[in-house]
């Protein structure tokens, strides 16, 4: 039988490899201390705006959307500067965040995500720009669109 210590080493690394979330994690340990689950703080708008374009339309762009995963909003995930957007530097407030989805291997994959919030609403759901191709013309859009963004889905 494991000890407490080791049952919290163990969870500890499991949040730490993003396998459970801290709110998670709190409650595991909470529940093995006897004291049930953490109650639930009160989401805020931009909270469940967040969440709600995950779960409406952000996870409909991948093959399948019930094994998406996305981290809850923290604050220091919002940020204010330059975004290159289809090539074009963008002044604007964003959030900086990732989408764990399964490939139709099954493989799990991270996606990096920007969200643009304007007046407190998220208004676009942004990707990295990818582009392929070995040509000249294919070179020369890689080398336009490096680092650039575009949308992932319409919102």
């Amino acid at each position: 039988m494991a000890t407490m210590e080791e049952k919290t080493s163990a969870f500890t690394k499991l949040m730490q490899e993003g396998v459970i979330t801290a709110t998670e994690f709190a409650a595991i340990i909470g529940a093995l201390n006897g004291g049930g689950s953490v109650p639930q703080k009160e989401k805020t708008p931009l909270e469940q705006n967040y969440d709600e374009v995950f779960s409406k339309h952000i996870i409909n762009a991948f093959k399948s959307p019930g094994s998406c995963k996305w981290p809850p909003l923290e604050q220091d995930m919002i940020k204010k500067g330059n975004v290159k957007i289809l090539g074009k530097d963008t002044e604007c407030t964003y959030i900086e965040t990732y989408i764990d989805a399964t490939n139709s291997y099954g493989a799990l994959l991270r996606k990096k995500l920007l969200l643009v919030l304007e007046d407190g609403k998220i208004t676009r759901a942004l990707e990295e720009a990818q582009t392929s191709g070995v040509t000249l013309l294919g070179m020369l859009a890689n080398a336009a669109l490096k680092g650039s963004w575009t949308d992932i889905v319409k919102l």
